[in-house]
């Protein structure tokens, strides 16, 4: 009977053709990488120009180039304590606001201490600035702004050196013999023609003098 070896081929080649789609990989599905960007290079930022003044520690509170006490307008608190730095380009104080403890609520400036009603109004600070406030009774505080440094005039220009004087017009020449010459020749204050006349400008003079015709 051929029945059975018919049946052993089928499924022999069925067996195959499954072992054959299962031996091909599947298709990717994945995009070749493109080509690598390498990342923006952004210039470095100019660093930015040093302020008048800034709040280096503490709970002081500064808006733009204006720096005030914590809590301000409200009362500071106990114990507290500010550092304020000083720029080169820092101007003239100018105090918008300050009432503190008397004697023991005190802002340093150039070492001189400022409290109650005594403010560093129109003051240059050349140095850090100091805040501290004692264990008990506080104010509303202070609020003060930094003005700008006044530049410097810039130098005169030097004076022009002096003109040499003009030197002194020399005396005339003689006029020639028997020739008009310049009339500011004197000869013994005689006058021809209504003018000084020299020795021998004039032709007659001439005559007379050498006693030629």
């Amino acid at each position: 009977m051929l029945f059975p070896f018919v049946f052993a081929a089928l499924l022999v080649g069925s067996a195959s053709a499954e072992g054959y789609q299962q031996t091909q990989p599947p298709p990717s599905t994945t995009k070749p990488p493109g080509p690598t960007q390498l990342p923006l290079q952004r210039s470095p930022s100019p660093p930015p120009p040093p302020g008048m003044w800034a709040v280096d520690s503490g709970p002081c509170t500064q808006d733009g180039q204006c720096i005030s006490s914590p809590n301000f307008p409200n009362q500071y608190d106990d114990r507290q304590s500010c550092l304020i730095s000083v720029g080169e380009s820092m101007g003239p104080i100018s105090v918008e606001a300050f009432a503190t403890e008397s004697n023991y609520d005190v802002l340093t400036v150039n070492g001189e201490q400022y409290h109650g009603q005594n403010s560093p109004d129109g003051v240059t600070p050349t140095s850090d600035i100091m805040w501290a406030s004692d264990y008990s009774v506080t104010r509303s505080g202070w609020k003060m702004c930094a003005g700008s440094a006044t530049p410097s005039p810039p130098s005169p220009a030097p004076a022009p050196a002096p003109s040499p004087p003009a030197p002194a017009p020399g005396p005339s020449p003689p006029g020639t013999c028997g020739v008009k010459g310049p009339d500011d020749t004197p000869w013994g204050g005689m006058v021809v023609n209504g003018q000084p006349a020299s020795q021998c400008e004039w032709r007659w003079q001439a005559q007379l003098r050498v006693g030629t015709s």
